[in-house]
């Protein structure tokens, strides 16, 4: 979400789309940036992607790199982790919360949006 051109244009594609398809449910799933800052602007380049987003989606999980990244550092015992061992990370808790959204019946999905992910 911090990145300058993948979120403004996954933003804009996402409206386009949500355009297009007004019939389908949107879910998004979100990687806040790290808080150590990756890019000079990424919390500007965050606040205007989720405008868009939170505009156009019906369901949204929002994930945090920080996270991810205390827990590489915790299993692994090493201060500096990889960007593959976070995306790792965070790929495992997508998959999860995708394994059990087979398993719900979505009726309110502004309802179920709010609820919290139980943990990996």
């Amino acid at each position: 979400m911090g990145g300058g051109t993948g979120s403004g244009l996954g933003a804009y594609l996402l409206k386009r789309i949500k355009e297009d398809f007004q019939w389908v449910t949107i879910v998004n799933y979100l990687v806040l940036p790290l808080l150590s800052g990756e890019v000079t602007l990424q919390f500007y380049n965050t606040i205007l992607s989720l405008s868009v987003i939170y505009q156009n989606s019906d369901v949204i999980f929002l994930l945090r790199n920080d996270d991810a990244n205390l827990v590489c550092e915790s299993m692994s015992n090493k201060k500096a982790v990889s960007f593959d061992e976070i995306n790792h990370i965070l790929s495992l808790k997508i998959a999860v919360s995708l394994l059990n959204l087979g398993k719900i019946s979505i009726i309110n999905t502004k309802t179920f949006a709010s609820q919290k992910l139980p943990d990996s």
